[in-house]
């Protein structure tokens, strides 16, 4: 199940990154299904995340996608 979802991630992130243009960085939301212990301490039955592809040249001058959660950046 955790692979099929950091596949969905990752071809979010591809589509946007092909769809922005000329704009280096673009962001999409996802949202995670609590456990039933966390439901019971947060209240919350899912947790939305804010990602953030960024894309531009790497150090060697290659194409890169750099895919990171919003309060990482």
């Amino acid at each position: 199940m955790r692979e099929r979802r950091l596949i969905d991630i990752l071809l979010q992130a591809y589509r946007l990154a092909r769809t922005q243009g000329k704009k280096k960085t673009a962001q999409f939301n996802t949202y995670r299904l609590t456990s039933p212990e966390e439901r019971r301490a947060t209240g919350k039955v899912a947790i939305k995340n804010e990602v953030l592809v960024s894309c531009g040249p790497n150090h060697f001058g290659n194409p890169m996608i750099t895919i990171s959660l919003t309060d990482e950046h």
